[in-house]
């Protein structure tokens, strides 16, 4: 176990890894594929979603919903059985079912805390009046998002990070910049926003946001991820990158180009080609999870706006892969893998247990595999103080930025 170290302000610039972080794959999930849906067969549905998961823990190891529950059948224990961790969705509605949606979200955090990283209330529901798009006001989400802290603090005392996931459109759009400052930063009743001792909304710690270069009519297919960074960054510009995360991406692999790209033409290569790019991508800034739309293609019977709708997912409907080419086998999420931290002068961070840590891109936590405690750097009199601690998500001392090019990691708050 490493003991408290004084260090010097400069010495906390930088630590070395030993191994490079790649690309976190994850996955967008909803059963919506499996004939047996809604027949009114939960024992049927139930194996069936069971399945799926079977399959998707093959590729990846964080899943993304926008559920919490399917009939009453709750997402989250099937995800923990196959180890697969979740953004779980709370979906938004006004009709009775939605308390089913909040229960089985705080009962999910309380049976299963290691398996939810998150939750996310909304996807694209966000109001513009100036493209009338959206149903939902930044008030609606931080309403449902706020209530549902307070039951999970109530019920289990424990503290998960909320967010919610929006269109790219959305949150650069400048005429709605009080909506999504408001989504960013809370409603305070005493204090402000950056010293708050009395939340009336709590800020979203977690800002979704969903891009699509296939939509792009400046798309290019050797350059995949061209438009992916240009808009991440205005991203970054306008939020920090602390709480942003890429919740939702793809390309189709059948149907007929959008009117707004017309040579942007679906195909199982085109398809290939997007997602292969995205195991490779590298953000200059920010980061987490990057999560494909979708897992499982759509059948022709699903309503959908354009028939490319049915055809974003990773394997075709019956489960089947759709290519060789993707998505890889071993792409397994930097969660699990542990690494080696040196400091500058080589030195290695912790004797026990060969030095290992495991990175959670989520939560920006560094946890030494011996004790499950994590790296955290407190300030002192003189500089920083670094040491093991009691893992807390909301401490934001415990929080760490890598820089996978270089093999470094720096801290994402102290100024280093």
């Amino acid at each position: 176990m490493l003991g408290p170290i004084l260090l010097g302000i400069i010495c906390l610039v930088y630590f070395t890894i030993g191994q490079s972080i790649p690309t976190q794959q994850a996955v967008c999930y909803t059963p919506f594929h499996l004939s047996c849906y809604s027949n009114g067969n939960i024992a049927e549905l139930t194996a069936a979603i069971d399945a799926d998961f079977k399959i998707m823990a093959y590729t990846v190891s964080i899943v993304r919903t926008y559920y919490s529950q399917h009939y009453g059948i709750q997402v989250a224990p099937v995800a923990a059985k196959y180890n697969i961790q979740l953004y779980l969705g709370v979906y938004m509605t006004t009709e009775s079912w939605g308390q089913v949606e909040i229960a089985a979200a705080v009962q999910a955090v309380k049976d299963y805390p290691n398996t939810i990283l998150a939750l996310l209330f909304g996807n694209e529901n966000l109001y513009n009046p100036r493209l009338n798009f959206g149903t939902n006001s930044a008030d609606d989400i931080l309403s449902i998002a706020t209530n549902t802290r307070r039951q999970i603090l109530r019920d289990s005392g424990r503290w998960v990070p909320i967010g919610t996931s929006q269109r790219v459109t959305e949150w650069v759009e400048s005429s709605i910049d009080s909506q999504t400052y408001k989504l960013a930063n809370g409603v305070c009743s005493s204090g402000t926003s950056e010293f708050c001792s009395n939340w009336y909304y709590y800020p979203l710690d977690i800002l979704g946001v969903n891009i699509y270069p296939f939509f792009d009519p400046n798309y290019n297919s050797n350059q995949p991820f061209a438009l992916l960074n240009i808009l991440w960054c205005k991203m970054v510009e306008k939020f920090g990158s602390t709480k942003i995360r890429p919740t939702e991406s793809g390309f189709p692999s059948a149907g007929s180009a959008p009117y707004m790209a017309p040579n942007n033409w679906p195909s199982v290569d085109g398809e290939a080609n997007y997602y292969n790019a995205m195991t490779q991508w590298r953000p200059a800034d920010g980061g987490g999870p990057l999560f494909w739309f979708t897992a499982f293609d759509l059948p022709d019977s699903a309503l959908a706006h354009s028939d490319y709708e049915r055809h974003f997912g990773l394997f075709n409907i019956d489960r089947s892969w759709k290519s060789s080419k993707f998505p890889a086998w071993n792409n397994r999420a930097s969660v699990g893998i542990q690494h080696i931290l040196y400091t500058i002068s080589e030195n290695v961070l912790s004797e026990w247990n060969q030095g290992l840590w495991t990175y959670n891109p989520t939560t920006m936590q560094f946890q030494v595999a011996i004790t499950g405690q994590c790296l955290d750097a407190y300030q002192t009199y003189n500089g920083y103080g670094l040491h093991t601690w009691l893992c807390d998500a909301w401490n934001n001392n415990q929080k760490w930025v890598i820089d996978s090019s270089q093999k470094y990691i720096r801290h994402a708050i102290h100024s280093n």
